[in-house]
């Protein structure tokens, strides 16, 4: 419909549905002239026909509304740290701050004021802040997880579809040394139960999820065999699930030292096992995970995480010249992720090479100088 103002410009209303509350939508603009009024209704019908089903609806709803529908939809096809992820992205910084946008008002330009928000610790426009900025790797998460929002919402008309994510400053895992971990292993104490998980992270290269998983049944004793085939999975703050890993590459069974196979034989003696279905570990992982941080930081200030560990046993085996294949299959990852994430040259092993460089040089230089004579 076409109507002409009493300034002599003409407002343009196309009917577009009805929204959740069964109220009419309508698309509305205003132009100068009638000619111009015309291609505009066309335009806005022509947009009507083309939109996917519910991208209209979509369109008119609050940011805030919008989140709280497709969060709730999501839990069912996701996992729970996964959900538990996005509920905090979406009720900490992206309702706050997209609280009084429509989603199909939310623009470029604001998308980038997100992230400047996101990677900024002083207030921006509205006075919005955070108790503190965030980094680059946690930016570029929020990044696709809203690009993932505005694209179930919005389909092919999504701002934010060809924007680039914002850029993850790349830093190297800081790396515990053998006398970190000698130390380490002298403060938890010889026998302990945070012997044997430092034991499994840092020499057989399991994450945390994967160790607190760990059945007495999963223990080859005679073989000296771990078999991974489960992972913990958050479901609230003090309870877990345990589950099958994420891939295929992540179930393996690994060989594991005869040392390490004694101190579980001293466990499962110390605490009396006759129910071999149940998990080895029976201490909450974030309470290990607390401690193991108090340790690290307070008493040797030092700021490796538990998670470097992983880290230390891929950099390990790249110092003693195990096949990437092999590596990668005993981490529970293929080659490329183990060659792009995990495998770094340790301090001793780059003092080394520093000094075959130079010996190199030193080579070079008097061949360059015996040829010009």
């Amino acid at each position: 419909m076409i109507k002409k103002n009493k300034d002599g410009s003409y407002s343009i209303r196309v009917y577009a549905g009805r929204d959740d509350e069964k109220k009419q939508l309508f698309l509305r603009d205003t132009v100068e002239g009638l000619k111009q009024a015309k291609a505009r209704e066309r335009e806005l019908e022509q947009e009507v026909e083309n939109s996917k089903p519910g991208v209209i609806k979509n369109k008119y709803k609050l940011f805030s509304k919008f989140f709280d529908e497709w969060i709730e939809i999501k839990k069912t096809d996701i996992e729970i740290n996964t959900y538990n992820t996005y509920l905090a992205y979406g009720t900490n910084h992206m309702k706050p701050f997209f609280k009084d946008y429509k989603v199909g008002e939310i623009e470029e330009f604001d998308i980038k004021r997100y992230i400047a928000y996101l990677l900024s610790d002083v207030p921006i426009d509205g006075g919005i802040k955070k108790k503190k900025k965030l980094s680059s790797t946690t930016a570029a998460k929020h990044f696709y997880v809203l690009q993932e929002i505005l694209t179930d919402a919005l389909k092919n008309e999504n701002p934010i579809l060809y924007m680039k994510a914002p850029k993850v400053n790349v830093t190297e895992p800081e790396l515990p040394s053998e006398e970190d971990l000698i130390e380490l292993l002298g403060i938890v104490g010889q026998g302990t139960d945070d012997e044997i998980i430092i034991w499994l992270a840092a020499w057989d290269g399991l994450c945390e999820a994967e160790i607190f998983a760990l059945k007495w049944t999963d223990v080859f004793f005679d073989a000296c065999k771990i078999r991974v085939d489960k992972s913990l999975k958050k479901r609230s703050k003090d309870q877990y699930d345990s589950g099958t890993p994420k891939t295929n590459n992540r179930i393996r069974t690994i060989t594991v030292q005869p040392e390490l196979i004694d101190l579980l034989k001293a466990k499962r003696s110390r605490d009396r096992i006759t129910n071999f279905d149940q998990t080895i570990f029976c201490e909450l992982p974030h309470v290990f995970a607390d401690r193991f941080r108090y340790i690290v930081k307070k008493k040797m200030k030092k700021n490796f995480t538990f998670h470097n560990l992983r880290h230390y046993h891929a950099s390990d085996m790249y110092d003693e010249n195990i096949p990437d294949q092999y590596a990668a299959e005993r981490l529970g990852h293929n080659v490329q992720t183990l060659k792009r994430v995990y495998q770094h040259l340790k301090k001793k092993k780059q003092e080394q090479l520093d000094e075959q460089m130079k010996s190199f040089h030193k080579k070079q230089a008097k061949n360059l100088s015996a040829n010009a004579k």
